[in-house]
């Protein structure tokens, strides 16, 4: 009998040394590597060795299994930056190879609540553009609209972000405020007159047609 689960963990990996480098049998490891975890479910080179064979065999469920019950650890951890690494590993896995969409937006807004850059923001964009999830969409791009940008690419940000919001989703005076920043930063651009006096007779605000008026009269 084995004296403790750490004996028994030390024997099933000298097992694994043999079924890898005498027996060559890649199922008798992977199936062992289980056998350890039934022990310790966090026992970390288990799960780094699966982790591995899995991404090698293409068995894609039970890889994102691994980096699931991985991400958990560090998540306890409290190592934010390892858990959004983790997090990306997800969010793709699901993407690409399982055709998850629900569950790899899951991993990128989770990557979103960590830190907002563009290697989550860009994707995001992406996946609510092609769900046509308008609402998504719209507070996808408020987020982008925080981060460091050149003028030129904040003002064609602001542009789709106010059509958005105008077209897809009658938020009109979010619109408006959104062509009002384009109209801050750039008043010869030549969308904003005509998109601001359409949404002003929308929302039926004349005194800022009016002045609007006066101000494109007296540019």
């Amino acid at each position: 009998l084995f004296r403790s689960i750490t004996d028994k963990i030390e024997r099933l990996e000298q097992m694994i040394v043999i079924y890898q480098s005498r027996m060559r049998q890649p199922v008798m490891v992977m199936n062992t590597y289980r056998q350890i975890l039934e022990l310790d479910t966090q026992y970390e080179p288990a799960l780094r060795a699966l982790e591995t064979l899995y991404r090698d065999s293409s068995r894609w469920h039970e890889l994102a299994e691994m980096i699931e019950r991985q991400a958990e650890m560090v998540e306890e951890r409290g190592e934010q930056d390892l858990l959004r690494s983790r997090y990306e590993d997800l969010a793709k896995l699901n993407e690409k190879y399982l055709g998850n969409l629900d569950r790899a937006i899951h991993y990128y807004e989770e990557m979103l609540a960590i830190s907002t850059d563009l290697d989550v923001i860009e994707p995001l964009i992406r996946l609510y553009t092609g769900m046509k999830d308008w609402t998504s969409l719209f507070e996808t791009y408020k987020k982008q609209l925080e981060l460091e940008m050149g003028e030129e690419e904040r003002i064609s940000l602001l542009i789709i972000a106010a059509k958005v919001a105008d077209e897809q989703l009658s938020f009109y005076q979010e619109s408006i405020d959104l062509w009002q920043e384009v109209l801050a930063l750039n008043k010869d651009h030549e969308e904003v007159w005509n998109a601001l006096s359409d949404l002003y007779q929308k929302v039926q605000q004349w005194s800022e047609l009016s002045k609007l008026y006066d101000d494109k009269v007296a540019q």
